[in-house]
């Protein structure tokens, strides 16, 4: 048989199907088969790139127990795979609720997008014999997952999950699908063992970017997944997202709002700001939006939520949950917003508290004349520009390990500063304010010193510390072999 175009190679994988699977559909980016024990198996590339690394993997399991709850199924299983990439089971009740419909979902990374594969087998009530003599009620989660009941807060109640599911039972394990041969589970892990079988790589997997982010001046982490979405470069930020099973969509956005300053101050700011996002999505309102003054990520700033219908007219859109925070950021206002499916409001929370918390000060450190009279003297105001660069490094990488913690603090003893204004110093380095230096000498052996022994404090210097390191390095007029050796001698012990 002829292959289908989507699966030809031109992407970076080919697949090879059994002989017996009949082709019913071929189209340039899509193909469907029916196996001979009427299993449906689908494959279609999609242009959205997606990650598959171990970090993630509760996330898809996540996905996976979104996407069948909202049929009133389950979670089978959900396991990261060398070939196909991140491999699912869920079930859920056939139409009409009788028998049970398995479903096996793949997600395979190209370089130019995904691979989406799905098999689908039905069954009817003769299939609900396998679990002949258990309580359908007596189901669980096979990872231990308890779903988070929503809390009513303002008179905004977000999405609930529904009370009765089809939840994973003990025969529902691989080492009963040989009593089984016939039913959906066993049929669906068939297809998708001829899947693995089948499937070749012709490259390497993509290697995912970096999740340390600078837009306008803001640094902040990205959590795993998210990749910059094309053609979403706002005015003043950047537009995220990440791609999931059945083409789920988690939007984020972190931006500078400097024509509402006032929306990370005050409840009335952040309104009119999410009512402005409203107006320009041309969405309609279905819950919200609720604000309240917060401290989320150790800053503080006003959260909002809100429910909203995108397209579809006057009644009709797809609903979606949308959480945002504003901080106050150098004169204007830091927004950071997570939107999506409105069942997933629990881990959009979740986003933004993250992303929130890792925000940081971009700025570069500037130069400051050199007051000192007494040569190989560090002034005063010297030690506090060493000691605010020391804490800038610490706090890069969006935490201060227990040796960076324990090293930053033997430098406080030895620059001579006392806790209160060593806090206050520490606050400003994390937000990259005042990250002045000078050019006298003493106060630059000092810093390169003292900036090694702490980023080399928690065992490991990581790229972003490196290149810090070399920035501040160079601006004071250390010369870079110099720095260079100082690090090459760290990374080689």
């Amino acid at each position: 048989m002829t292959e289908p175009k989507v699966i030809d190679g031109t992407f970076g994988v080919r697949l090879l199907v059994p002989d017996g699977w009949a082709q019913v559909q071929d189209e340039v980016l899509a193909a469907v088969w029916r196996a001979p024990d009427g299993t449906l198996v689908l494959a279609s590339h999609l242009p959205e790139q997606v990650v598959v690394e171990p970090a993630l993997l509760d996330d898809y399991r996540l996905d996976l127990r979104l996407i069948a709850a909202a049929r009133g199924g389950g979670l089978i299983a959900c396991e990261l795979h060398p070939t196909l990439g991140v491999v699912g089971l869920t079930k859920e009740p056939a139409a009409g609720g009788r028998g049970v419909a398995v479903v096996g979902r793949a997600l395979v990374p190209t370089s130019q997008g995904h691979l989406a594969l799905s098999v689908v087998a039905t069954g009817g009530e003769a299939a609900l014999l396998r679990d002949a003599g258990r309580d359908p009620a007596g189901g669980a989660d096979p990872y231990g997952f308890q779903p988070e009941a929503p809390v009513t807060e303002d008179g905004f109640t977000p999405a609930a999950w529904p009370e009765r599911l089809l939840l994973a039972l003990p025969t529902d394990g691989p080492e009963h699908d040989a009593a089984a041969p016939d039913h959906p589970l066993a049929r669906a892990r068939a297809a998708l063992e001829a899947l693995r079988v089948g499937l070749r790589r012709l490259e390497p997997d993509p290697v995912a970017p970096t999740r340390r982010v600078t837009l306008d001046g803001v640094a902040f982490d990205l959590p795993p997944g998210f990749l910059a979405a094309d053609q979403g470069r706002l005015k003043h930020g950047q537009l995220f997202r990440r791609v999931t099973f059945e083409k789920r969509v988690t939007f984020l956005t972190v931006c500078r709002q400097p024509e509402f300053p006032d929306a990370g101050k005050s409840v009335e700011g952040a309104g009119a700001l999410v009512r402005q996002h409203v107006a320009w999505a041309q969405a309609r309102l279905l819950q919200g939006p609720r604000l309240a003054a917060r401290t989320l990520g150790g800053k503080a700033g006003v959260f909002a939520e809100h429910e909203a219908a995108i397209g579809g007219g006057a009644r009709g859109g797809h609903e979606t949950y949308s959480a945002s925070f504003f901080v106050p950021w150098e004169g204007q206002a830091l927004e950071v917003t997570c939107f999506g499916e409105r069942d997933d409001w629990a881990r959009a929370r979740q986003v933004v508290d993250a992303v929130v918390g890792s925000a940081r000060s971009a700025a570069s450190p500037s130069m400051v004349p050199d007051t000192t009279r007494i040569a190989g003297e560090v002034t005063p105001a010297g030690r506090r520009r060493i000691y605010r660069i020391l804490c800038h490094l610490a706090h890069c990488d969006g935490e201060v390990a227990p040796r960076e913690r324990e090293a930053l603090e033997a430098q406080r003893q030895q620059l001579l500063l006392d806790r209160a204004e060593a806090d206050a110093l520490e606050a400003e380095g994390a937000r990259g304010e005042r990250l002045d230096l000078s050019k006298n000498p003493a106060e630059q052996k000092r810093l390169l010193d003292a900036m090694l022994e702490v980023v080399a404090a928690d065992g490991c210097l990581d790229h972003n510390e490196q290149r810090r390191v070399m920035e501040i390095a160079q601006l004071a007029g250390i010369p870079r072999q110099v720095v260079s050796e100082r690090l090459l001698d760290l990374l080689t012990g």
